[in-house]
């Protein structure tokens, strides 16, 4: 024992100390996680190969490239787009509002006439007014009221002013011959109850108060008119098509909306514009800046009837602003989204044939070794009966 104890104590003594240098060295090298493992072999390989794993090898490599090429065709057609839409409803208490419509590709154009004759400027039969109108909230002796302010906008005959990118389909139309805004210094904004409410009024009446400058025409003439004639509008509207990855906000001509003028009855129609919001994920390799586009949209159109006014109202139309609006969005399928699925189906194409293949191999590795040590036996007996045979023949002689 005493002399163990010696032996350790000149180790110790002997022994190398480290530096700090050689203990942090030390340190990296152990930390590897990239060094050659040491195993053993077995006929000169790490593993044990059969036939039937490189049959099973080649068909799993096959069909895994196979569906490899089929997400490519995927993502590249893009037929596996991801599309949805939703909606939300705009607070109106923070000042909503579609600011000149005009310059966000919204626009209309609209025409009255009767057996084809332009009663639009005629005073003698009707009047028409475009104005913007601005509602403020105010106190009057402790009680809530409304102030309105009105303000008119100019119109004219388009001629070219009218837009819409494809000039051709204008003149198509016949919109050149409409009367368009000559402004778009017009807005529109809120409900009735929110603090800020503006809207576009288009008001369409009979001559009934005669002036110094224009005489009316008689009630019979008028009504006569009437019963032949047509209020038509044509709108610049926007559309989503979600199927062109160059263009998917698209902007077209509504032109199916038009009334009829009754005689003794007052039409009113609200149309609606609303703010939309199209998302677009189009690219192959999708880094979260997506492409994202605000538009304007016409979506629907209230129709109601009453008695006609005492001024001679016969059509009044409102532009307002729609508090709901939709989010339309669209994601390709990316080439993330491929890596992904691919390295999924991989893990368990992989994890599927190792297991059934699993059950051959390891009785043909048994079976391999099983073989080598008969014929180790084999070979020992056979020299053992070698050497024995010729100590007969030799003690023979």
């Amino acid at each position: 024992m005493a002399k163990k104890d010696r032996n350790k104590k000149l180790g110790s003594k002997f022994k190398k100390k480290l530096s700090l240098m050689e203990y942090f060295m030390s340190f990296i090298k152990g930390a590897d996680m990239y060094g050659n493992d040491i195993v053993l072999t077995y006929n000169g390989d790490s593993k044990h190969r059969t036939h039937i794993g490189g049959i099973t090898t080649v068909f799993v490599s096959a069909l895994i490239l196979t569906y490899v090429i089929y997400l490519f065709y995927i993502m590249f057609t893009k037929r596996s787009t991801n599309i949805s839409s939703s909606f939300l409803f705009n607070d109106v208490t923070k000042d909503v509002e579609i600011l000149k419509p005009g310059k966000k590709g919204f626009d209309f154009a609209f025409q009255f006439n009767a057996g084809g004759i332009d009663y639009l400027i005629d005073e003698s039969y009707f009047t028409f007014k475009l104005t913007q109108v601005e509602q403020v909230w105010v106190n009057s002796t402790g009680s809530a009221a409304t102030d309105r302010v009105k303000t008119n906008i100019p119109y004219e005959i388009c001629n070219g002013n009218f837009l819409h990118p494809d000039q051709d389909e204008v003149h198509r139309y016949g919109i050149d011959e409409y009367y368009c805004p000559t402004t778009d210094e017009y807005s529109v904004a809120g409900t009735y109850f929110a603090s800020n409410f503006n809207y576009v009024e288009a008001n369409l009446s009979k001559c009934i108060n005669a002036t110094s400058s224009v005489t009316c025409k008689t009630t019979a003439q008028i009504e006569d008119v009437m019963k032949q004639s047509r209020f038509s509008l044509a709108i610049e509207n926007t559309v989503i098509n979600m199927k062109d990855y160059k263009n998917g906000v698209q902007r077209i001509i509504e032109d199916g909306l038009y009334w009829e003028v009754v005689p003794s009855m007052r039409k009113k129609s609200n149309i609606l514009i609303r703010k939309n919001e199209a998302v677009f994920e189009d690219s192959y390799v999708q880094l979260g800046f997506p492409d994202e586009n605000d538009f304007y949209q016409v979506v629907d159109h209230l129709e109601t009837f009453e008695a006609e006014t005492d001024e001679g109202e016969i059509l009044t139309i409102y532009f307002r602003f729609d508090r709901v609006s939709d989010i339309y969005e669209r994601q390709i399928y990316s080439f993330a989204e491929l890596i992904g699925q691919a390295g999924g189906f991989y893990g368990a194409v992989l994890a599927i044939s190792g297991f059934m293949i699993s059950l051959f191999t390891e009785r043909l590795f048994v079976s391999s070794i099983l073989r080598r040590i008969y014929q180790i036996d084999s070979w020992q007996e056979r020299i053992k009966y070698e050497n024995n045979s010729s100590t007969k023949v030799f003690h023979r002689k």
